[in-house]
């Protein structure tokens, strides 16, 4: 139990922080799964933007976010993304 009202406000940023990044991480998810489904480059195109963009927001780095686009694009090699 938090004492102070820093460590108040920190877990209150916690909180929020913690269900915000979750909810990101599901769309990976989800956008993972309908790329690797089917593996249009639509669905490629959208997976690598919004791991481009948790990347960005420093959810995950980009060397993980670069990991995550080629192993997709490799198991899809019909589809050819622009």
């Amino acid at each position: 139990m938090p004492l102070t009202s820093s460590a108040i406000k920190k877990n209150r940023q916690d909180e929020k922080r913690t269900s915000l990044n979750r909810v990101i991480r599901d769309r990976i998810k989800k956008a993972r799964k309908e790329a690797i489904a089917s593996p249009t480059a639509e669905n490629i195109s959208k997976l690598q933007s919004i791991v481009d963009r948790a990347a960005k927001k420093k959810l995950f780095n980009h060397a993980h976010a670069n990991r995550v686009k080629s192993r997709v694009a490799h198991k899809a090699p019909q589809a050819k993304t622009a």
